[in-house]
């Protein structure tokens, strides 16, 4: 199971300063596409509390090995498409040894085409992280 907590300094996504925060969780890979779930939309926020359990019914130990978890912040858009804000990558071996406390873990944004991930460059001004439980 994996709770979303709550996130911080959530950028502004909107022009009233605020975003409306959502965060899609899934496993990967998951070529059955089985694991996808979302969390409510938070609306005019910039720090969400989302307090929502998730469930990975029929994990074994050999999934636990090679698979992981990933959760994309997005900011909701009624008539355009959702804006990135960025996402976590869990692999789900160090569950047990690293994540059964809640722990903050920032946020990392995807550099161009790239399949790497760097921090955001503007740390200093915002930290976007999550809250969540494993």
């Amino acid at each position: 199971m994996v709770t979303i907590r709550k996130g911080k300094n959530f950028p502004a996504m909107n022009h009233n300063g605020t975003c409306d925060p959502f965060i899609n969780l899934s496993l990967f890979p998951d070529p059955q596409k089985k694991y996808k779930f979302k969390t409510q939309i938070k609306y005019k926020t910039n720090n969400p509390i989302f307090d929502e359990p998730f469930h990975f019914l029929g994990i074994t130990e050999q999934d636990m090995q090679r698979k992981n978890v990933i959760l994309t912040a997005f900011d909701y858009e009624n008539v355009n498409k959702n804006q990135y804000i960025g996402e976590i990558h869990i692999a789900l071996k160090k569950v047990n040894q690293e994540l059964r406390v809640p722990r903050w873990i920032p946020l990392r944004k995807k550099t161009g085409n790239s399949k790497f991930f760097n921090f955001f460059n503007f740390f200093i001004y915002h930290t976007f992280i999550m809250l969540i439980t494993i």
